[in-house]
């Protein structure tokens, strides 16, 4: 991952929240952050890499050629990480479903 960690895969805004014509991968790097993507011994080291602030993880499958969601999970009562939960993701975003429109 060149642009180091993404703050979001898909967004309609820029780090000012200018409103753009076309959606980006929006990049700590964008922002003038050093953020070099991080790497993880395994798949339990990935999926507990800080919960408080990431909301979901994705991973690319180079051989099935897909991506897998995990949703974090962190307990606010007791301030402790849980076991992140497989999200499904959609084929289609929201947006293009509700306009019929193609997104890119």
């Amino acid at each position: 991952m060149e642009g180091g960690d993404i703050s979001c895969i898909r967004s309609n805004t820029d780090w000012n929240m200018k409103e753009l014509d076309e959606p980006i991968i929006r990049t700590f790097k964008m922002r003038g952050e050093e953020c070099p993507s991080a790497e993880h011994e395994d798949l339990k080291d990935f999926l507990m890499y800080d919960t408080v602030q990431i909301e979901y993880s994705y991973l690319w499958n180079p051989n099935l050629e897909n991506w897998t969601c995990y949703k974090a999970n962190y307990d606010m009562e007791w301030m402790i990480p849980k076991a992140p939960t497989q999200e499904v993701i959609p084929d289609k975003h929201p947006e293009e479903v509700r306009t019929n429109k193609v997104l890119l």
